[in-house]
């Protein structure tokens, strides 16, 4: 293990959900029947992914086994449910039946894995997919910055069907004020992602302003037609 993750903790869930567009993964990589692939496990949401076309086997990894646990009872899931709860049951969708739905979804874990849950039961009953450090991090942005920048009715207005022109200018005009831009940077810089997001010791390789990074990397997407159907952008906000 490399020396900075040494000092890290490995003991909780860092990412409940996997961040990157696991569509352009499989395109890009484009696994065939009989391929063998090798995963950062993180919250499996990709490991998963890259099983639609039949490979012999994807193994995901991970230095933190909290993660692996969390893929295990994912997997789990995906055995023992119907869509619709399997969604109830993560967290896609309100629900006070997650106890019962637990109850299925037990029964293909370990012994040592069904101990390790039903200890932790309260991130289950609360909505898995919510209970990483990273998107709680996301939550604090959205329930106490993002208020004071813009309303849920503007908010809204970002994902509404637009002309590519109009989404500029929307982003120019409406989005892109001075709030929005100052309590950014302020959120998304290295120290606060560092200690709340993420860790500081993943920002020691960073020899750039992550919060300028970012804040133009948002500009270029929140300018483009392609943020109206982000469901990752849409869960953030």
């Amino acid at each position: 293990m490399p020396k900075q993750l040494k000092k890290v903790k490995h003991n909780f869930t860092r990412y409940a959900n996997c961040w990157e567009d696991a569509d352009l993964l499989t395109q890009a990589l484009a696994i065939q029947q009989g391929d063998k692939v090798l995963s950062i496990g993180s919250a499996g949401d990709n490991s998963f992914s890259l099983l639609q076309n039949n490979p012999e086997i994807v193994v995901a990894v991970d230095v933190n086994l909290v993660q692996l646990n969390l893929i295990e009872l994912k997997k789990a899931a995906f055995i023992a449910l119907e869509h619709k709860n399997f969604l109830e049951f993560l967290g896609f969708v309100d629900s006070d039946n997650r106890k019962s739905l637990f109850s299925s979804v037990k029964k293909h874990l370990s012994t040592e894995l069904r101990e390790f849950w039903e200890e932790r039961f309260d991130k289950i009953e609360d909505g898995i997919i919510h209970n990483g450090k990273f998107e709680r991090y996301f939550q604090a942005f959205r329930k106490k910055f993002l208020p004071l920048i813009h309303s849920k009715s503007r908010i809204q207005k970002l994902f509404n069907t637009k002309t590519q022109q109009e989404q500029v200018e929307f982003h120019n005009k409406q989005w892109n004020n001075w709030r929005w831009r100052f309590f950014f940077k302020l959120f998304f810089s290295r120290f606060v992602m560092g200690r709340f997001g993420r860790d500081k010791s993943f920002m020691k390789q960073v020899k750039f302003s992550v919060s300028s990074y970012i804040l133009k990397k948002s500009k270029a997407h929140l300018s483009s037609q392609h943020c109206q159907d982000n469901y990752l952008l849409e869960y953030i906000l």
